[in-house]
């Protein structure tokens, strides 16, 4: 009999009531098979547990929460089942708006003789589901390295724009133009598009905001573009001048 145990990262997704209800209904009904345990028994240790600012609430089942949407505050939702008698098995699945984008959020760890490709089989189901609910906000989540290069990379686009600002202002504006589209990126991961989103009435209050943003952002660029375009620029750098 051997143990296995596996931590992978969670996808960028969006947790609703929906997602809930179908991991639910594979670790209930599919996993106790897998495992050989009494589906009553293994279910009596699953549980769901919501946080936000005012504290943590447990439930057995997402169809217990008479709510449509969670609180605005909402920052973990996990999942979790832990076994110690008939079977040696744990599962827990965190969806944490903070921890989930660097670290592992899906652990599982079972003890038999096929233990490996249990658990492979159970992640792998595990991660389909979870991916029909993928959004693509991990583009504005860059992580380990990346995160530490693009940190840096903007530090360095707005000193250089200083540093030939006397010398070649067209270049300066254009490492000035690229440190702002850098600020923008990052605001835009961390007010709109967070790793992890719930469906709160404050999830849809900021998509409307985003959308406004965006078209703000849009009619900057065309004006920029007509700037250029028109040959007005040139008046533009006289007048800097």
């Amino acid at each position: 009999m051997t143990r296995f145990e596996m931590e992978k990262r969670i996808f960028a997704c969006h947790v609703n009531k929906n997602l809930l209800n179908e991991l639910e209904d594979y670790i209930k009904n599919e996993i106790p098979k897998l495992i050989s345990v009494p589906k009553k028994n293994f279910n009596e240790r699953y549980i769901i547990s919501i946080r936000d600012k005012n504290g943590k609430e447990e439930i057995k089942s997402i169809s217990n929460y008479s709510l449509s949407s969670f609180p605005d505050s909402t920052n973990k939702i996990e999942i979790n089942v832990r076994l110690f008698q008939e079977k040696v098995f744990t599962l827990s699945i965190s969806f944490d708006s903070e921890y989930s984008k660097k670290y592992e959020s899906i652990k599982i760890s079972y003890e038999a003789n096929n233990a490996r490709e249990i658990v492979l089989g159970i992640h792998d189901r595990i991660n389909r589901i979870i991916e029909s609910h993928r959004n693509q906000n991990e583009l504005f989540h860059p992580t380990g390295n990346i995160e530490m290069f693009f940190s840096m990379f903007k530090l360095v686009f707005i000193l250089f724009a200083f540093f030939v600002l006397d010398k070649n202002i067209i270049l300066a504006l254009i490492f000035l133009l690229v440190f702002l589209i850098m600020i923008i990126y990052s605001f835009v991961g961390n007010t709109f598009r967070h790793y992890i989103t719930y469906e709160t009435n404050h999830y849809f209050k900021l998509q409307k905001s985003y959308a406004l943003f965006q078209n703000i952002l849009i009619s900057i660029v065309i004006g920029i573009i007509i700037l250029f375009a028109s040959g007005a620029w040139k008046k533009f750098l006289a007048w800097i001048k």
